[in-house]
């Protein structure tokens, strides 16, 4: 931001730009989030400096930039419809969402819409060559494999999704590291997302003692969290 704060004093506006792009890579490529507010009110404070220049044009928008802009059109298209309880017409605005994401290189937002489109609860059914199974696939490989919040989340639903297609221990051993990183940072979602997983995915006999633990606790976290669907996920099982 300050970087940006001093090409803009130095009437230096397209490196201005250039940076704020650098940098908006990096966060998602490195950590899966976006700039924060001070980053984007550096970068805005760019724009509106050049559209007041006399006898300047506004800069256009890079096209990573204009990508972003159409995937979370897209995303918010997606949401609304599934609101609505189109679940196709979701399906394919997330689907649409994540190919700008790709193409921007926007790490966060591809795995975002990749989640988006595997929706919630136990969808196991999808075939192999599906492209929300494809996409899940592909955000699993492209995300970071650090502890962060996003992965713990792909790796739960992967599991859950890619249950009727890999076998149980690949399925477990991803719902395991999901749980771990939810244990580490400590957040109810991404355990209700974990163990759910690890309840769907794990069908031995002789592990029902740790099964019954497994859904015990997401029912539990279901009655903290009586907004969530966690009761719908648990009672199933």
């Amino acid at each position: 931001a300050l970087l940006l704060a001093a090409y803009r004093r130095a009437d230096r506006a397209a490196d201005g730009l250039r940076a704020f792009e650098r940098a908006r890579r990096t966060l998602a490529e490195a950590l899966g989030v976006s700039p924060g507010p001070e980053l984007v009110a550096a970068y805005e404070s760019i724009l509106r400096a050049e559209s007041g220049s006399p006898g300047a044009q506004r800069p256009q928008p890079s096209r990573s930039f204009a990508l972003v802009s159409l995937a979370d059109e897209q995303t918010a298209d997606a949401l609304a419809a599934r609101s609505q309880g189109d679940d196709a017409r979701a399906v394919k605005a997330f689907v649409a969402a994540a190919a700008h994401a790709r193409e921007a290189q926007d790490v966060r937002r591809f795995a975002e819409a990749a989640l988006g489109a595997a929706g919630d609860g136990w969808r196991a059914s999808l075939d192999a060559t599906d492209e929300i199974v494809s996409l899940l696939d592909e955000a699993v490989d492209y995300v970071p494999s650090g502890p962060t919040q996003l992965r713990s989340r792909l790796l739960a639903r992967w599991a859950i999704v890619r249950s009727h297609h890999k076998s149980v221990a690949e399925c477990e051993a991803a719902a395991t590291k999901a749980l771990a990183i939810a244990r580490a940072v400590d957040d109810d979602r991404l355990l209700a997302g974990a163990l759910h997983a690890l309840a769907v995915v794990v069908w031995d006999p002789a592990r029902h003692l740790q099964h019954w633990d497994w859904t015990d606790e997401l029912l539990r976290l279901s009655k903290q969290h009586p907004e969530e669907p966690w009761h719908r996920w648990a009672l199933p099982i």
